[in-house]
This record gives C-alpha cells, sequence and structure tokens, in this order.
C-alpha cells in the first residue's frame, strides 16, 4: 500500500543527519512547513466523492470540534510515554486531516507516526508544541474558509 501522503508536492525524506528546528515557523519541509494548512481542492474533491457539499461540511465541522480532545489525547500519550496511544492518535490525526485537506497538519503527523515506528519517541515528543500550532490554525482557517456558513445542528 502507498503512502498517501507521498504524493504531496515537495514530499521528501529528511536527511539522515537532519536536525529539525522545533518551531511552527521554521519547520523544515519535510515536516510540512511548505505545505497549506488547508488545501480547498482536498475539500472540493471530498464534496464531490460524497456528492453532497453539506455533508463535507457537516466532516469538517465535526473534525474541528473534535481536535480540542485530540490534540489532548496526543499530549497525553507523549507525557505518559505510551507509544500505542500515541501512534492511535497520529493515524487518526493524519487520515482525517489528509480528508478534511489539513496537508501541514497531516504531513507532521505522519513523521510524527513514523518517528515512533522507528523507536524515537523523543522526536516525536519534541514535535508535540508544532502539531498544536498547526491544529489551532488549520482548525482556524477551516472555520473561516469553509464551515463558515455551517449551521450547528
Amino acid at each position: 500500500m502507498s503512502d498517501p501522503l507521498s504524493t504531496l508536492p515537495g514530499s521528501v525524506d529528511p536527511p539522515d543527519d537532519a536536525e529539525p528546528r522545533r518551531t511552527a515557523e521554521t519547520t523544515p519541509t519535510y515536516l510540512g512547513g511548505h505545505l497549506p494548512l488547508v488545501d480547498p481542492s482536498v475539500l472540493a474533491a471530498l464534496e464531490a466523492d460524497v456528492d453532497d457539499p453539506a455533508i463535507a461540511r457537516r466532516f469538517a465541522r465535526d473534525y474541528a470540534e473534535l481536535w480540542e480532545g485530540r490534540y489532548a489525547r496526543l499530549a497525553a500519550a507523549f507525557e505518559a510515554r505510551d507509544w500505542d496511544a500515541a501512534l492511535d492518535v497520529l493515524f487518526s490525526l493524519k487520515v482525517s486531516s489528509t480528508m478534511v485537506g489539513g496537508l501541514r497538519l497531516a504531513r507532521i503527523a505522519e513523521h510524527m507516526e513514523q518517528s515512533l515506528r522507528n523507536g524515537e519517541f523523543s522526536d516525536g515528543q519534541a514535535l508535540v508544541a508544532v502539531v498544536a500550532d498547526y491544529g489551532n490554525r488549520t482548525i482556524q482557517e477551516l472555520r473561516s474558509t469553509y464551515i463558515v456558513n455551517e449551521t450547528q445542528s
């Protein structure tokens, strides 16, 4: 099975000896710093796939509403050094972010997931604050540009 994020523009693997900077403003390319927070073409494709813009908007709204809990679980998993819980949250974050067009957040979740699978827990732990920044900014952008007209049901 191929990696769905490997086809994103600018996707590159980090050099083996790379030591990434740990702020969102200076995030290296391989951590998604070059990707958009939200790609509207992904949202348009989602609308076409489900054949109903209201369903796509509801998915995006639900994604936004789940963000704080998802992030809290991620931060708690890293705090507790719970490898399984961290992987579970990262996989969910990667997939759902990809589906809603949150490419930058999906990329960093993918990197953190791979780091954990390689036994590099501290690398992922060092990126939790960047995930918070990307996540908060992704949700803000979704709310202001895509789900702004969605009424709560």
